[in-house]
């Protein structure tokens, strides 16, 4: 009986070991099979960390940016190129509260904050719902403009029309205290792996915020032809416009596959575990087997 007894308690915990298992990469399947929003196949990434003693005022990291997205667009190969200030999925989140015109006395509903370029929603493929993206008028002079996501928009003014309405961050945020009008609405993206998507997010132009562009952003680069091509050219631009700029490439698929890293790896140490506990259970069960049938015998 007390044979029996152990050969059932091993059996019983190596199923229950390897359903464990199981459920773990059922969880990172569902996990990496969710649309994150947005398609991160063929962007490459590169940090840009301006030096501040040479970019001094607004106006210089502007140009700068100006001039690096105008030649990286033109290399044979690239489909679009835009910066941001936090890739998706890089576990970076800035953030903050957010009244709006329907609640300017309001506690504030609270937003993730973005800075982007021109063509940040043609490159990662996110779908424009309503309205327009940012263009070469929204400067600093000009009227302050925003796009939000489809969350924010139903949040902050359901079942209405979100194009032309105003916001702002509360307390001040981003050195700025002027009202944004919302000019475009894109699809919901995930932040994070294990995010639903249904976050609300705003982007605004870095034309507008220079300052918050000098503090680092990534510059994206969505390209159709030959990777080592596109990416030497990318760094010939690069360089030309400024050598003290580090030049250290990586991809959006890498970023979206190191935010699930830790995950995979207990995935797989717990599959090691269970189907090596299934060895030992059915190693055991035919032990007492065969030394049941030999004292039978």
């Amino acid at each position: 009986r007390a044979r029996r007894a152990l050969v059932v308690a091993e059996v019983a915990l190596a199923i229950a070991l390897t359903v464990g298992a199981g459920l773990l990469i059922r969880s990172l399947r569902t996990l990496m099979s969710g649309d994150p929003g947005f398609d991160p196949h063929n962007v490459a990434t590169l940090p840009i960390s301006l030096p501040e003693n040479k970019y001094t005022d607004g106006s210089r990291v502007v140009a700068y940016f100006d001039q690096l997205l105008a030649g990286v667009r033109a290399i044979p190969g690239v489909r679009a190129a835009s910066i941001v200030n936090s890739v998706p999925f890089d576990g970076n989140r800035i953030g903050g509260g957010i009244v709006t015109d329907a609640e300017p006395q309001g506690t504030g509903k609270g937003a993730d904050y973005r800075l982007t370029a021109d063509d940040y929603f043609t490159t990662m493929r996110i779908p424009l719902v309503q309205g327009r993206s940012f263009g070469p008028n929204d400067t600093d002079g000009a009227p302050q403009v925003a796009v939000v996501t489809r969350a924010f928009a139903n949040a902050a003014w359901p079942n209405e029309n979100p194009i032309g309405r105003r916001f702002k961050w509360t307390p001040k945020f981003d050195n700025h205290d002027d009202w944004l009008t919302v000019v475009g609405v894109v699809e919901n993206t995930k932040s994070f792996a294990a995010d639903d998507g249904s976050g609300p997010a705003v982007y605004v132009s870095y034309r507008q915020r220079p300052e918050r562009a000098l503090e680092g952003v990534t510059l994206l680069v969505s390209y159709t032809g030959s990777e080592r091509t596109v990416l030497a050219a990318v760094r010939r631009q690069t360089v030309a416009l400024d050598r003290d700029v580090p030049i250290e490439f990586s991809s959006v698929s890498a970023v979206v596959a190191a935010s699930v890293a830790y995950r995979r790896f207990i995935m797989l140490v717990m599959s090691g575990f269970g189907v090596f506990a299934l060895f030992l259970a059915a190693l055991g069960v035919f032990g007492v087997l065969a030394y049941s049938v030999a004292r039978r015998q």
